[in-house]
C-alpha cells in the first residue's frame, strides 16, 4: 500500500476535537473490486454515536487485551458466552482513541491506527446493511476487538487464518497481519461478511450458544456437517457482499484459488466419507464441501437475481435451526435452501445441487422441495 500522503495534507488543516457522531464522509481503505486493487477512498458513516472511541450501532471497537480459550470450558455442560468471556479474558481490551482532522466536510484520520479501526468499523458497518437490506435486521451486534493476544491451550490463535468470528466468546478478533495475510482481514469486507456469516449462523441456527449443539454430542458426521455448514454460509454472504469471488486471495495466501466462487466446485466420494471420521485420527476441513455449497449458490445468484438468492440464505437459517433438532444432513441443508428460493430460480438451483452433490448421493428424491430440475452434466 502507498505512503498514505493524503492524511499527512489535511494534519494541520482542521485538527479534531472533542467527538463526533454520524453520519459523515470519511477516508478509509476499501477495494476497488474492477481493479483489484485495495485504496484509501470517500465513504460515508451512518452508525457511530462517537467516533473517537468508535461506539455504534454495528458494534463498539476496542483494542488489546489478553486473551486464553480453553476447549474444555468450551465444551463443559452450562457453558455460555458470558461464561467464557469471563473466563478466558485475562486482561481486558481498551478503549480506542481515534484520532482525526477535517478538511471540506471529510474526515481524515491522523494516523494508521486510526485509519485502521475506523476502516474497520466502517467494513462492518457496510456488511451488517447489505445483510440488513437482504431481510435480516435482527442480528445483534457483536464486540469488535482490535489486536487482541488471542491463544488456546497450546498457545496458537483459535481461529483459522483470515477468520473474524470467534462464536464462544460472540466477539470478532480483527488480528494485524501476519506472514499469511496479505491484508489483515478486517480490510477485507468479503472476510468481514463471512465472520457475519458464522455468526448468523450461531445466532440462527444454534440460538447463540457458545458452539454448535453436535459438538457436544459424539456423532461425527453432525459436527462436521454443522461446520461445513457454516463455511458455506459464510463463503456465500462474503461473496455476495463484497461482490468478488476472490476475496479470499486478498487475506489468504493459502489454498485461496480452492475457494473461489468463479469456478465449478463439486463435491467427491472423499468429502462423504470423510464426515464420520474421528477428528483425532483425521482432523476434519469444512472448507472443501462449505466451498461446494456456496459455489453452487453463488452460480445462480450470479447469473439471476443476487439479493433473491442471498435472501433465500438468510431466510433459511432459521429453518435449519428448527430443523437441527432432527438432525441436519446434507440433503436437509439443500432442501431448506431450495425451499427459501422464489419459484422463478428454484428450478435452477435445484439441478445445480443435483449435479454438484451427485458423488455425494445426493438424488431428486432426497430433495422434495425441488420438484423435476434441469440435468446438468458438469459433475458428473
Amino acid at each position: 500500500m502507498k505512503p498514505l500522503h493524503l492524511l499527512a495534507c489535511a494534519a494541520a488543516l482542521c485538527a479534531c476535537g472533542g467527538d463526533m457522531a454520524s453520519p459523515f464522509s470519511a477516508v478509509a481503505i476499501t477495494f476497488d473490486v474492477n481493479k483489484q486493487a485495495f485504496k484509501l477512498a470517500q465513504v460515508r458513516v451512518n452508525s457511530l454515536t462517537s467516533l473517537r472511541h468508535l461506539k455504534g450501532s454495528s458494534g463498539d471497537v476496542t483494542a488489546g487485551g489478553k486473551v486464553r480459550v480453553s476447549t474444555a470450558a468450551i465444551k463443559a455442560g452450562g457453558a455460555s458466552v458470558d461464561s467464557l468471556r469471563s473466563a478466558f479474558i485475562k486482561t481486558p481490551p481498551a478503549q480506542v482513541d481515534v484520532s482525526w482532522n477535517v478538511l471540506n466536510d471529510i474526515v481524515y484520520p491522523e494516523d494508521f491506527a486510526s485509519l485502521e479501526l475506523l476502516s474497520t468499523y466502517y467494513n462492518m458497518e457496510k456488511a451488517r446493511k447489505a445483510l440488513a437490506d437482504w431481510g435480516l435486521t435482527t442480528l445483534p451486534s457483536r464486540p469488535i476487538v482490535a489486536h487482541a493476544d488471542l491463544a488456546d491451550e497450546n498457545g496458537r490463535s483459535p481461529l483459522p487464518e483470515g477468520e473474524l468470528y470467534y462464536p464462544p466468546m460472540a466477539t470478532f478478533f480483527a488480528p494485524a497481519t501476519t506472514a499469511q495475510q496479505a491484508v489483515p482481514p478486517a480490510f477485507n469486507l468479503g472476510a468481514v461478511a463471512h465472520a457475519l456469516g458464522h455468526q448468523a449462523v450461531e445466532e440462527l441456527i444454534w440460538g447463540g450458544a457458545p458452539s454448535p449443539s453436535p459438538e457436544a454430542g459424539t456423532d461425527n458426521k453432525a459436527k462436521h456437517i454443522a461446520r461445513a455448514l457454516a463455511e458455506g454460509v459464510g463463503d456465500y454472504l462474503g461473496v455476495a457482499v463484497s461482490d468478488d469471488p476472490h476475496w479470499f486471495d486478498h487475506s489468504l495466501q493459502r489454498e485461496a484459488a480452492a475457494r473461489a466462487l468463479d469456478q465449478i466446485h463439486c463435491s467427491s466420494p472423499d468429502m462423504l466419507e470423510a464426515l464420520p471420521m474421528d477428528d483425532a485420527t483425521a482432523p476434519y476441513d469444512p472448507y472443501p464441501l462449505g466451498s461446494v455449497i456456496a459455489s453452487a449458490l453463488w452460480e445462480e445468484a450470479s447469473a439471476t437475481t443476487p439479493q433473491n438468492i442471498s435472501r433465500a440464505v438468510l431466510e433459511a437459517l432459521p429453518d435449519l435451526g428448527t430443523r437441527a433438532a432432527s438432525g441436519l444432513t446434507v440433503a436437509v441443508i439443500l432442501d431448506t435452501l431450495a425451499t427459501h428460493t422464489p419459484d422463478a430460480q428454484r428450478s435452477d438451483l435445484c439441478g445445480i445441487f443435483l449435479n454438484r452433490f451427485s458423488q455425494m448421493a445426493i438424488a431428486a428424491k432426497d430433495l422434495p422441495s425441488c420438484g423435476k430440475a434441469p440435468l446438468r452434466s458438469e459433475c458428473q
